[in-house]
């Protein structure tokens, strides 16, 4: 389903717009996508304090490192932290509410000493990236953060992959408003207020019809 690499993010701030789900459209199904709730700090620019050094760490060849891109010219000094990118591509199905899509997700989750080393859950980060958006060497000029010791064990990356698979199956459900009244459930990427709208259509047009088969009944 997925996969992990080593990943070295630039430490600046990457915001991701912030959305929640109103329960008074009607019963949301499944757990609320994290998506677009999650805010951590990524990139810092400037001046940084840790342990660094302007020379790429090297890591067993059977872990694949690649790099975040720097999309701001203006940068003068940045600095590459150690994190793991999970990548997966994520198939919903559901018969009962007609759904049958697949999404594809790029996670990046920092890395840290002792009995937790990495916690996609509590520190993942869902980036609207791809694998072809991701870079093979750093920018010139930039620092090293040490990685921790777990980074360069390979057998870790396949632990880590079953974890992304646990966090998948439990945090990213998808999203689905549905109506008990009109009995209509949103379609997969409907947005709240699209969904509001086809609602208000659909109740006019079941008005209108039940109008007009009363009609005919009196003139009956």
């Amino acid at each position: 389903m997925g996969f992990v690499l080593f990943s070295w993010p630039p430490l600046t701030r990457n915001q991701i717009a912030d959305l929640t789900s109103k329960d008074n459209v009607g019963e949301i199904i499944n757990k609320p996508n994290k998506e677009a709730n999650i805010k951590k700090t990524l990139f810092k620019e400037g001046e940084y304090t840790g342990n660094l050094s302007q020379t790429p760490p090297i890591l067993p060849p059977q872990i694949q490192q690649v790099y975040l891109p720097v999309y701001s010219k203006a940068i003068n000094t940045l600095t590459y932290i150690p994190t793991v990118i999970g990548v997966a591509e994520v198939f919903y199905n559901s018969s009962k509410y007609g759904v049958a899509t697949s999404k594809s997700y790029t996670i990046v989750s920092p890395l840290q000493e002792g009995p937790v080393a990495l916690d996609w859950g509590g520190e993942g980060e869902i980036l609207d990236l791809e694998l072809l958006d991701l870079d093979k060497e750093p920018i010139q000029d930039a620092y090293f953060e040490n990685y921790p010791s777990v980074a360069a064990n390979p057998s870790n990356y396949e632990k880590w992959k079953k974890l992304l698979s646990q966090y998948i199956r439990k945090d990213l459900s998808l999203n689905l408003y549905i109506s008990p009244t009109l009995k209509e459930v949103s379609q997969v990427g409907e947005e709240e207020r699209d969904f509001r709208i086809r609602l208000q259509h659909l109740a006019h047009e079941q008005r209108d019809n039940a109008l007009e088969s009363l009609r005919k009944k009196i003139c009956l």
